[in-house]
């Protein structure tokens, strides 16, 4: 998809950790209630490190010449390969940075170390020099083919796929099967906070009566 009137600075945004870092790993465990055992691969492969952070910005570097600058958001690590990418980012004139959590959380510091997702991506946005536009990746997430501007933007105004659903209490099918759970005495545990959640919470902040779920 290519727009003409795309014209304005684009950046990326990674979020990354290497989980395989020991530090961080005790990092983790000394500010969690559940700890977790990085020996057992049921509870460490949500926090494996398998190289994947290269292929997501080489793919940005191929696939994306239009991106100004790509931040790659940590908590105190550096990928192994950064010099390296880093070079190659500059050859397509592309300027690859580190940007702590400590940057982002400027002010705030006393709720740091973070490790919630959803908490770190609400502050991407005091990125010192973010542009406007930006497009945000995780670490797993690949360019496969050439992009232009117009896959992400049109007009200026970004393109968000997905469908659109009623909050979550607005869902009579949903709500009565709660309320039925509750009558048995089989309740369904609430989780305070969860990516769905954020996202209906974005939206009620922009007024909305519903909210769009990304697929």
């Amino acid at each position: 998809m290519n727009n003409n009137s795309n014209h304005f600075p684009i950046d990326a945004v990674i979020t990354w950790v290497n989980g395989n870092d020991p530090e961080w790993q005790k990092k983790i465990n000394q500010h969690s209630t559940n700890k977790i055992n990085f020996e057992e691969k049921k509870q460490s492969i949500r926090y494996n490190n398998i190289g994947e952070i290269d292929f997501a910005i080489t793919s940005i570097i191929k696939y994306a010449p239009f991106i100004r600058n790509i931040f790659l958001v940590t908590d105190d690590q550096q990928p192994s390969s950064f010099n390296r990418l880093v070079k190659l980012a500059e050859q397509n004139n592309i300027k690859l940075e580190l940007i702590d959590h400590k940057v982002v959380f400027r002010d705030f510091e006393e709720f740091l170390p973070c490790f919630n997702s959803c908490s770190i991506g609400s502050t991407l946005f005091r990125i010192p020099g973010l542009a406007e536009h930006f497009v945000l990746f995780n670490d797993d997430t690949f360019l496969m083919r050439k992009t232009s501007p117009g896959s992400f933007f049109i007009n200026g105004k970004p393109i968000v796929r997905g469908k659109w659903e009623k909050f979550r209490e607005d869902r009579k099918r949903r709500k009565a099967y709660h309320g039925f759970r509750d009558w048995i005495g089989k309740p369904i545990k609430k989780r305070k906070s969860s990516f769905k959640r954020f996202q209906q919470t974005s939206a009620r902040l922009a007024g909305a009566d519903r909210f769009l779920r990304r697929f």
